[in-house]
């Protein structure tokens, strides 16, 4: 007779902890994944009493990760308030998220002054974070799925619970692949299979500053500017007649591309685009057509009403 101990938590759809972002009704998450990190560094050079004067170099806390929610509407045609707030930060380089989670410990200060395992039970709210890129895929026979890379700054301790918001006049779907439509030069793709398309900021953090002298210490970085913002996309269409041979992209500046479509209610249109050659496969006597291209821009532009992404 064999015993075997876990100590493995398995969460179902009922018992799963909210995600809730800016406060507002919690959200179901495919996957949750943001949290502190910290680079520790411990060498010859950080002896106690050294030139050093310390045990270690212990960098800033930084918050950091990703999530991945499905896109879902309501019997009004919505999408949840959370997941419009994180779709509308990924365009704006000014716009910041909250997060509530009950998922995760708190400790405020430098690891290398506080016990290292966590003695309270106060939860955790990342109050300052930018999306730093947010990636909308769809595919066919497949839910349209959101993905966000989140970058923190602050955080406070929650002590109170979390509050139980209860919503029995909302049904949803999630958003499929039947529900989006894309389009270039004024034509539908109707050949397409796979499309993506990816916001991402060029953030810099790299400075932390706290107080010099000061019984209690904390991290916080100082700068976080956006650079520029990259729009990406990727689209996998089949070939299916001579015609198509003449959508062959050879990569170069295309002022009048006009690629725009829509996620359901999410609408997107890129003004012009930078294409890169075209690569092209034969599997199982299929020819398959992957045409990828980004559009950067001036980090003022998301300022613009309604550019690039439009939400019903």
């Amino acid at each position: 007779m064999y015993t075997h101990l876990t100590r493995q938590v398995f969460l179902t759809g009922v018992l799963s902890p909210p995600v809730i972002i800016n406060g507002s009704n919690p959200i179901k998450t495919s996957e949750y994944n943001v949290q502190m990190t910290q680079d520790i560094d411990l060498n010859a050079f950080y002896m106690q009493g050294g030139p050093g004067a310390s045990v270690g170099n212990f960098g800033g806390k930084k918050i950091s990760g990703s999530i991945s929610l499905p896109l879902r509407i309501d019997q009004s045609n919505l999408i949840e308030t959370g997941v419009k707030n994180v779709i509308n930060s990924g365009k704006d380089y000014s716009s910041k998220v909250s997060i509530t989670t009950a998922l995760l410990p708190y400790n405020p200060n430098i690891t290398a002054e506080t016990p290292p395992y966590p003695t309270g039970a106060s939860g955790f709210l990342f109050d300052t974070c930018i999306v730093k890129s947010v990636t909308i895929s769809a595919k066919d026979s497949a839910d349209v799925e959101i993905k966000a890379e989140i970058l923190g700054q602050n955080d406070s301790e929650i002590i109170s619970p979390l509050p139980d918001f209860v919503d029995y006049s909302s049904l949803y779907r999630k958003i499929n692949w039947y529900d989006c439509k894309f389009y270039n030069n004024g034509s539908a793709l109707e050949g397409i299979n796979e499309f993506e398309l990816k916001i991402e900021k060029n953030v810099d953090q790299k400075f932390f500053l706290f107080p010099y002298d000061d019984s209690e210490r904390y991290d916080r970085p100082h700068s976080s500017g956006v650079q520029y913002i990259k729009v990406s996309f990727r689209y996998v269409e089949q070939v299916t007649s001579l015609f198509d041979v003449f959508s062959y992209s050879f990569g170069g500046y295309d002022m009048l591309s006009g690629l725009a479509g829509n996620f359901g209610p999410v609408s997107f249109s890129v003004p012009d685009v930078l294409l890169k050659i075209s690569t092209q496969s034969l599997p199982a006597g299929q020819m398959l057509r992957t045409t990828e291209g980004f559009y950067q821009m001036n980090p003022l532009s998301p300022a613009a009403n309604n550019f690039l992404i439009t939400i019903a």
